[in-house]
């Protein structure tokens, strides 16, 4: 046990190797990537199922009769409008 004791007291007291200085940067870019992923993902499940509810609330909900007549009546350049005069 005090073998590994002092191998590991040996490693401590030995420089970082440059390698494993630079990939710090790579695991921190490569966790932001994950983390944006992952928030994507559910962000676009949310929405999947708001308009799954907002369709299906539109479907179910009790309406007039349907009307294909213009909102604000016939515009006056409509060619069946100058056809009528």
């Amino acid at each position: 046990m005090n073998e590994l004791d002092e191998l590991l007291g040996q490693l401590g007291a030995e420089p970082v190797p440059p390698a494993l200085a630079r990939i710090d940067g790579a695991v921190i870019a490569r966790l932001g990537a994950r983390r944006e992923a992952g928030m994507a993902r559910r962000s676009l499940m949310l929405a999947g199922l708001v308009a799954l509810l907002v369709g299906g609330a539109g479907a179910l909900a009790p309406t007039g009769s349907a009307s294909a007549e213009p909102l604000w009546g016939m515009p006056a350049a409509a060619p069946s409008h100058l056809l009528v005069d």
